[in-house]
Formats: C-alpha cells, sequence, structure tokens
C-alpha cells in the first residue's frame, strides 16, 4: 500500500476584497496599490465571452499579461 501525498500550502492573506458594480474600474488602482507591474487573470469562459478580457485591458492597460479562462466547474 503506498503512502498519500502530504505537505502543507499557506495561502497568503487577502488584504481587501473589492466588488460591486463599477469595481473593475477600480482595478488599475488596486494595482497600482499593491505594487502589481504584471496581472494575469482567471476567469470563467462566460465571463471572458462578454467581454471581460476587454475591460480588464482597459482598467489594467499593459500590465495585462494574460486571460486563463479554462477553468472547469467543480
Amino acid at each position: 500500500m503506498s503512502t498519500p501525498p502530504a505537505g502543507r500550502f499557506a495561502y497568503p492573506r487577502t488584504a481587501e476584497v473589492v466588488y460591486g458594480p463599477g469595481s473593475l474600474a477600480q482595478l488599475g488602482e488596486v494595482a497600482d496599490r499593491v505594487g502589481a507591474d504584471r496581472v494575469f487573470a482567471i476567469a470563467s469562459a462566460t465571463l471572458v465571452s462578454e467581454g471581460l478580457e476587454d475591460q480588464l485591458r482597459a482598467a489594467l492597460g499593459e500590465r495585462l499579461v494574460g486571460v486563463f479562462s479554462g477553468v472547469r466547474q467543480h
């Protein structure tokens, strides 16, 4: 019988959550505040198909380095 994998993963503390109407437009300001020079977004395929990537690009400009929408539902 094999030994199951074991380990530890520590999630960093979430400093803030911004949500609600207009919150996407604040993303550039949030990136500035946390010192993010490059941002990689993970979103559902539905949101990306509805134009989320364009909205992210408008908020982040060249800081947006990619968007991944291949996450499967769980």
